[in-house]
């Protein structure tokens, strides 16, 4: 272990990054926290465990109590770059116009509904 060169020792922990598998043989129990909530600064203190945790769930990161990230697994993140790409595609016009498609294919018709004047307290006090 103690004649392992600094670059092998690099490669093995891309290694174990690429394969998502991350043992973490530090011990933490110095560091009372939430399970998945961090600060800003044991973020960057213990970075690696943070992906590592990442993996299994989403990751919150606070300054001053305040929610300023959250850290996801690297599928989760395409399915919701996947997901507002196509609720920027749609809107609310294009899905009117799907809605009166289908009532028409349908021989649907929305009843009219009955229409009348509120009671309007201003227009009395101008009477």
């Amino acid at each position: 272990m103690g004649d392992e060169s600094p670059g092998h020792a690099k490669a093995s922990i891309l290694d174990m990054y690429k394969s998502k598998l991350y043992i973490c043989t530090h011990n933490m129990s110095k560091y009372p926290r939430e399970k998945n909530k961090w600060t800003v600064s044991s973020a960057r203190q213990n970075f690696p465990n943070l992906l590592a945790a990442a993996v299994r769930e989403p990751q919150a990161i606070y300054r001053r109590k305040c929610l300023v990230a959250k850290v996801i697994e690297p599928s989760t993140a395409s399915k919701l770059a996947e997901q507002r790409s196509d609720d920027k595609k749609r809107t609310v016009g294009a899905a009117f116009a799907r809605f009166r498609a289908v009532c028409a294919d349908e021989h649907y018709e929305l009843p009219k509904a009955l229409r009348r004047d509120r009671n309007n307290a201003f227009s009395r006090r101008l009477k």
